[in-house]
């Protein structure tokens, strides 16, 4: 996400300063921007939790904040397993940049698919939650193990896995790279990923051509900037107030 900055003048906050607190105001400053950080913290997970559609518990524990004398940097965790964490994937429905709505971000699964030369940068893989065949957890997202599964059986490329709840299952994509393109033409299926047992043919993944767009809802630092705004002036002065005493 894009860094913005925002400056606060203390006598504008809390009014002019007697000789005696401004001995004592970098103190309480240094004290209540590392309250800032903490309150702005926990106010933006709350905020994610009335935005979002049952988010995951890594994306609410994802607003960070790091003080340092009298600054305080208001972030979202960059940690993630490769590449995947909360900066990148809230970047696609932020407001930061831009105010319009924007590609979501590019999924490992996708990019895993890319990697192993059955699709190519053009296409996107989208689960088919519609279908019987694709499981979702408690948050409404597909599990990570399905994921896995689905690419283990097109690593296989047609040989039936054995053991476990998918056994006998054969799993196929089309269109599929690397297999020749007079047989990507004459396929009669429609663009996507597929499991078949016996007649049991299931739907998994469909493809689009262009990335999904997805609204715009998460306005991070109008959010940050404004209850800052708001509860800076309290905590400043009840941490001179503290150091006066």
């Amino acid at each position: 996400m894009a860094s913005s900055s925002i400056e606060f003048d203390v006598e504008q906050l809390i009014g002019q300063l007697n000789a005696i607190q401004g001995t004592q105001i970098k103190y309480a400053g240094t004290q209540a921007m590392k309250r800032l950080g903490y309150e702005l913290r926990q106010e933006l997970s709350q905020h994610m939790a009335k935005t979002f559609n049952k988010p995951v518990p890594f994306t609410l524990a994802s607003p960070r904040y790091s003080a340092e004398g009298l600054e305080t940097r208001i972030y979202i965790s960059t940690d993630g397993a490769k590449g995947q964490d909360p900066a990148r994937y809230l970047y696609p429905v932020s407001t930061e940049d831009v105010t319009g709505a924007k590609p979501a971000y590019t999924t490992r699964f996708t990019k895993a698919l890319r990697h192993l030369g059955i699709i190519d940068s053009s296409y996107f893989a989208v689960p088919w939650k519609e279908g019987r065949a694709v499981p979702v957890n408690a948050y409404d997202n597909v599990p990570a193990s399905f994921y896995q599964s689905t690419l283990q059986g097109l690593v296989r490329h047609g040989a039936a896995k054995k053991g476990g709840p998918t056994s006998g299952y054969q799993y196929f994509s089309v269109p599929d790279r690397r297999i020749g393109p007079s047989v990507r033409r004459t396929s009669s299926f429609k663009q996507g990923i597929y499991r078949v047992k016996g007649r049991d043919l299931q739907y998994l993944f469909g493809y689009a051509r262009r990335p999904p767009i997805v609204p715009t809802k998460f306005d991070f630092a109008g959010f940050t900037f404004r209850r800052a705004e708001q509860i800076l002036p309290t905590l400043l002065s009840q941490e001179l107030e503290k150091a006066m005493r």
